[in-house]
């Protein structure tokens, strides 16, 4: 009995240095999970892809994550020539490590928020990437209570970060 503890015992410290290597191997991996979900909850409702066939000049646009879900205010909202309404959101507290340093200097902390292809385009160029495309998106009023899916992205031109495209709007309880 004793020489089979002792076999058994000889075995599982063979596969330790095993385990350890394993484990090292994928702390990595581990780590870089880790740092995407600081950035916002990844959503339920999954990101219309395609969406990003409308994008128009999509090379200016880093994505951070391409599929997220932030709540918060909407505190400001116009329409640009190239057709997109730009919106304006103060994110909720859980969600304030969606914006950067040039969000918080420019923007006041908001985040801005991207909804394509709402109204018709003055420009030749963009006008072309909504062709195709009709916005079937919730436009939300200043003011108003939100949850918005979609990619999580650095504007190269800009400095900050945007929801862009947008996937969903959904106007929330006040209270909820």
């Amino acid at each position: 009995m004793a020489a089979q503890n002792s076999d058994s015992t000889s075995d599982r410290l063979r596969v330790l240095p095993n385990v350890v290597i394993f484990l090292f191997c994928i702390s990595p991996l581990l780590g870089i999970a880790q740092q995407n979900k600081k950035h916002a909850t990844h959503s339920a409702v999954e990101c219309d892809t395609t969406l990003w066939n409308h994008v128009w000049n999509p090379d200016r646009l880093e994505i951070i994550s391409s599929c997220v879900t932030v709540t918060g205010r909407i505190t400001e909202s116009h329409k640009e020539s190239d057709g997109d309404l730009h919106l304006l959101l103060k994110p909720d507290g859980a969600f304030a490590n969606t914006v950067n340093a040039v969000n918080t200097k420019e923007k006041n902390g908001c985040l801005v928020i991207e909804v394509i292809c709402v109204g018709k385009s003055k420009e030749t160029k963009e006008k072309i990437a909504c062709d195709d495309y009709k916005n079937h998106v919730y436009v939300p009023h200043k003011g108003e209570r939100v949850r918005i899916t979609g990619s999580l992205v650095k504007d190269l031109h800009h400095g900050w970060n945007e929801i862009h495209p947008v996937t969903k709007i959904k106007r929330i309880d006040p209270k909820g």
